[in-house]
């Protein structure tokens, strides 16, 4: 796991290597309403449009407190690569009201990356990097950097449990 602070912008890092069928996880990943199961800061979402492939998708996420939540509007992209799947997100300007208890903060960029290493081995790596849009202090900081980079760990447990 990695956690940095990048110009006042939280960047997180996870991989990890999992026995699983490719196209399941990427659905399973793609499913905003199976987010709570693996990311504990992850309120509740919506995908707004989707495009087939391309969509656009709200997010909320939990504060720590005495930290106001943060939402995100973002473009996410799923994309066929080499062995695997991207998908991949980015905030976008959109019109889709705050809900008036959370900061509206920026996924500078973000997703997971689904690889066959080998027949029925998966490797996934989940990156972030945001903006609050806020001056955070430092331990609110490190507290979400440490959550975030766990979301892999858990999303491992539960990929094991939920696909055996």
């Amino acid at each position: 796991m990695y956690v940095k602070e990048i110009g006042g912008n939280l960047a997180t890092k996870g991989e990890t290597i999992l026995k699983g069928n490719l196209e399941q996880l990427v659905e399973y990943v793609l499913d905003v309403e199976k987010r709570p199961e693996y990311d504990k800061m992850y309120n509740s979402g919506c995908v707004l449009k989707d495009y087939g492939g391309i969509g656009i998708v709200y997010q909320k996420f939990n504060g720590i407190f005495p930290v106001k939540s943060r939402d995100f509007v973002i473009l996410l992209c799923k994309e066929r690569i080499e062995k695997g799947f991207l998908m991949h997100c980015k905030s976008i300007e959109y019109d889709y009201p705050a809900d008036g208890k959370s900061v509206r903060a920026i996924a500078v960029s973000a997703g997971f990356e689904l690889k066959e290493v080998e027949p029925g081995m998966i490797k996934v790596t989940y990156i972030t990097e945001s903006d609050p849009c806020g001056d955070l202090p430092g331990i609110v900081k490190r507290q979400v950097g440490k959550m975030q980079s766990g979301v892999i760990i858990k999303f491992r447990e539960v990929v094991m449990k939920r696909f055996k």
